[in-house]
């Protein structure tokens, strides 16, 4: 499993493909990876009001990404045969990519449901440098 949050540089997300996940202005993150059960790209939103929701999205728009980003070929968002260990995680209001271990983007869902504050405070994190708990595994 990954063990670190790492900041993808240069990263292209078209607003086709953001449209295609159904990101807007009340999304604050959100997380992309595949999920082998159903054989579906999943995308999870948390919004700025803590409220958290999403499931299988476009695939297409997910092979759209890997072939304008190649790094995500470098990392296991998941596939038809395997759980993902990592997930792209995507800071909304700072236009920010990262891929993190899945454990941290678990973890972020249950923090938005008690205090999206916390999870606003981890992008801030994030973005000056890296949390300590995204530094390793996470439950």
């Amino acid at each position: 499993m990954a063990s670190t949050a790492h900041l993808a540089k240069r990263f292209i997300m078209p607003r086709e493909v953001e449209e295609r996940f159904e990101i807007d202005a009340s999304i604050l993150a959100y997380a992309v990876y595949w999920d082998p059960c159903g054989d579906e790209c999943v995308v999870m939103r948390i919004h700025k009001n803590g409220w958290v929701e999403g499931g299988d999205s476009d695939w297409l728009a997910f092979l759209e990404l890997e072939r304008l980003n190649p790094i995500i070929r470098q990392h296991n968002l998941g596939s038809s045969d395997s759980e993902a260990e990592e997930a792209l995680l995507v800071d909304n209001m700072r236009g920010r990519f990262y891929i993190v271990p899945i454990g941290v983007w678990y973890r972020l869902e249950s923090m938005a449901t008690k205090n999206v504050e916390l999870v606003k405070a981890f992008l801030e994190e994030l973005a000056r440098g890296e949390p300590v708990w995204a530094r390793s595994p996470v439950p």
